[in-house]
């Protein structure tokens, strides 16, 4: 659990520029590159193998981002093969951290504040 909060608060720089974008713009970016630098800093991360042979790197910091709507998105980040930390960001204004571990999900919510 102490591994998944670490990682939890790594997000912090970019949910907090997502919520700075919003706040200027009405809506959420399309892509993590929409705000990089202005209102997040890059960073160095390596590149990942995909299924199809693709090199592709994670948006930001070993996250992926996920637009829903204008007013809702998804972050993950891939914790193994089959699992991750997955963080919603519902059109409510209302948060939801949640581990998926193969088939089944474990909800972090009242853990990951």
């Amino acid at each position: 659990m102490d591994k998944l909060l670490i990682i939890a608060d790594d997000s912090r720089p970019m949910r907090e520029a997502l919520e700075h974008f919003k706040h200027d713009q009405a809506y959420y970016p399309d892509r993590i590159d929409s705000i990089i630098p202005s209102y997040l800093q890059p960073t160095n991360v390596p590149d990942i193998l995909n299924t199809n042979d693709y090199y592709f790197t994670k948006d930001w910091g070993g996250w992926e981002y996920h637009l829903m709507s204008t007013n809702s998105y998804e972050l993950f980040f891939q914790l193994d093969w089959d699992g991750g930390l997955w963080y919603e960001h519902s059109a409510e204004g209302t948060n939801h951290w949640y581990w998926s571990i193969g088939d089944r999900d474990v909800n972090l919510t009242k853990s990951v504040r």
